[in-house]
């Protein structure tokens, strides 16, 4: 018999009907269907489709296990073949024990150090594979592993209506993505981790437009204008406030507590880097009773995206050379990084014939290829910090219904999320006082403008003028927390880091070395 070894949490845990088991929740017709209810659908409605939610199924038969997953694999499922049956788990670390050993993957350091995330189906362990976002997994009995493609963000066709029919469109998704919503919230604390940007403050709006009561917003960091400008947003909306001041946390030795270290082990879990943003704000809101036990945090990911954030930033090329163009975009955190090695990974994960759906002077390959490896082992992941201190989540922003029709927005009017702000602003924003002057917009478009440009000359500046400007714009309060990493990394026999564009590259190696990934 194969071995299955299911954790779950106490936020989201596993059911199971015979040879079927569960874990997560999705809508149907706006019905919500979880634990026994979302097995029996899937089981008498067996088919590849996606459905609206986030969830992992899997079935065994005597011949193959088969996965399906939701659109960003946020149960990702770990699975290795020993001794002749396949082991299974949702917890990497718990095949690592099943296994004994740990046999690093020393062929994936360099994407892992540059981007916080490990490519394809690959983890830090070379003998230990995962499921994947877009695909479902076949694994046969005789040790094999088939992949089925299952969804993708490639755009085929486009709509012909103007923008003002589309924003009229946008914003009944917005209405039914709202009610959706709320219907999974079911009375609980909803608990909005509220920036200055429109995203977070989309959700706000939305339950206060739906006339939802039992909201908590909360922003942490350093005092900035972000700050200001979420506080003046929930006063305005009557919400409940509070700011979590990460310059006045005691961190000291953080590093070496207990609950720390078993969140970078839950949180990292061999493939991705662990979040350290929110990590001290939820900890704050828990440890001193600020929300109830049952509350529902909403996160704004990634309504920007799908607005069209990275359009101009990454879509928008007529490239030949796609892993190459990937690698310079997405992977780099240090400044000197083997490009090769990384081209020659990326290479290797995705089908080149795919990646030249060039429309026009955009190639929607890009979008869809950052959905299925960075948002969703990067960005959508870093959600785990909520259900590690026992809260659900929602992502009201990725409902599936919202996702496919952003997808055949044309581009000139997803370029400067042009179709997606103006639907926020008109609808949302000035009917409820949340949109405080037309420069917010033309700052959208400068800062989309301004990353496009740092981005082409980042490798031009000296270091030690890149490492100033990231610690004057460090309203995280990242570099504190990252060096204390790097003292225990030198204590430890490593050389300093040096030439790293982002704070993040000291996480990764930290962890990295955490896992033992460096012993010989």
């Amino acid at each position: 018999m194969h071995k299955l070894i299911l954790k779950g949490n106490k936020a989201f845990n596993w059911s199971n009907n015979g040879n079927h088991h569960l874990i997560g929740m999705f809508f149907k017709d706006n019905v919500l269907l979880q634990e026994e209810k979302a097995i029996d659908y899937l089981i008498k409605n067996e088919t590849q489709k996606l459905e609206n939610g986030i969830y992992s199924l899997i079935s065994i038969t005597e011949s193959e296990i088969t996965i399906k997953c939701d659109s960003i694999n946020y149960f990702p499922i770990f699975y290795t073949f020993l001794n002749s049956k396949w082991v299974l788990s949702d917890s990497w670390e718990e095949i690592i024990r099943v296994k004994e050993n740990f046999a690093p993957n020393t062929m994936v350091e360099t994407e892992f150090i540059n981007a916080g995330f490990v490519l394809g189906n690959n983890t830090l362990d070379k003998d230990i594979h995962k499921t994947r976002s877009g695909k479902i997994t076949i694994l046969k009995s005789n040790g094999n592993v088939d992949f089925i493609p299952q969804w993708d963000y490639i755009q085929r066709e486009t709509y012909s209506e103007n923008i003002e029919k589309l924003k009229t469109k946008s914003f009944d998704i917005f209405e039914s993505t709202a009610k959706r919503m709320i219907s999974f919230l079911n009375g609980r604390t909803a608990v909005v981790p509220l920036s200055g940007g429109f995203d977070s403050r989309l959700i706000a709006s939305l339950l206060k437009k739906h006339n939802y009561k039992d909201v908590i917003c909360f922003t942490y960091g350093k005092p900035n204008q972000e700050v200001d400008i979420s506080r003046k947003v929930a006063k305005t909306l009557g919400y409940k406030w509070y700011f979590i001041d990460y310059t006045k946390l005691k961190i000291a030795d953080f590093n070496k507590d207990p609950d720390f270290l078993k969140y970078i082990d839950f949180a990292g879990n061999g493939y991705s880097m662990p979040y350290l943003q929110e990590y001290f704000a939820v900890n704050e809101l828990k440890t001193k009773g600020l929300i109830p036990e049952n509350s529902v945090f909403l996160p704004g990911h990634s309504g920007d995206f799908i607005g069209g954030s990275y359009v101009l930033k990454s879509a928008k090329t007529n490239t030949k050379n796609i892993p190459a163009y990937i690698a310079k975009k997405y992977f780099f955190f240090f400044e000197n990084k083997d490009n090769k090695s990384l081209e020659k990974s990326i290479s290797s994960n995705i089908d080149i014939k795919a990646s030249t759906h060039q429309n026009g002077d955009y190639n929607s390959f890009i979008e869809d290829w950052d959905i299925k490896e960075k948002l969703s082992k990067f960005i959508f992941h870093s959600s785990v910090v909520f259900n590690y201190f026992d809260y659900q989540h929602y992502f009201p922003l990725w409902d599936l219904e919202l996702l496919l029709f952003y997808r055949n927005v044309p581009y000139p009017l997803r370029a400067e999320k042009n179709l997606y702000d103006h639907t926020l602003i008109e609808f949302y924003f000035k009917p409820l006082d949340v949109y405080y002057d037309d420069d917010e917009l033309s700052k959208t478009k400068t800062y989309i403008i301004y990353q496009r440009l740092k981005d082409s000359l980042r490798h031009f500046f000296p270091w030690s003028y890149v490492k100033k400007r990231m610690t004057q714009n460090d309203w995280i309060n990242y570099s504190q927390f990252c060096s204390i990493l790097e003292n225990e990394l030198s204590q430890n026999g490593f050389n300093k880091l040096k030439r790293y564009k982002l704070f993040n590259a000291v996480i990764c190696k930290w962890y990295l070395y955490k896992k033992g990934f460096y012993n010989s």
